[in-house]
């Protein structure tokens, strides 16, 4: 599996276990995506890539059936889930064995940084 693949199914999987969490305050798809992290993600974009950017969304990131970027492009948002759906435990061997994959890539700089201190809290 390469980086590319890692992050593809990473994704793929925290997505699903998004789908089903139910934040009381905020009853909407998408419900913990932000602007932030979209210009974290931005910021960190290798020279020749670009994905296009909707500056009046509140995720500026987001399209009609979720967001633009590809998964190797956004690993902040491609490896986040939510401490409490780490409970399950099939699910946290296959996102910890995913994550492992995944960190072989070129994530670079801040980003890079902010994902080791963020796996830190897991």
């Amino acid at each position: 599996m390469n980086t590319k693949e890692a992050f593809t199914k990473l994704s793929d999987i925290t997505k699903k276990k998004c789908e089903t969490c139910v934040v009381p305050e905020k009853d909407k798809q998408y419900r913990c995506c932000d602007r932030m992290f979209c210009e974290m993600v931005r910021d960190n974009f290798p020279d020749d890539v670009s994905y296009p950017w909707k500056d009046s969304h509140k995720v500026p990131f987001m399209g009609d059936s979720g967001c633009v970027v590809s998964p190797e492009h956004r690993p902040l948002c491609s490896a986040f889930v939510c401490n409490s759906q780490l409970k399950d435990r099939k699910f946290r061997r296959e996102y910890e064995r995913l994550c492992e994959k995944a960190k072989i890539s070129s994530v670079s700089g801040s980003l890079k940084r902010f994902l080791e201190a963020a796996s830190k809290g897991i």
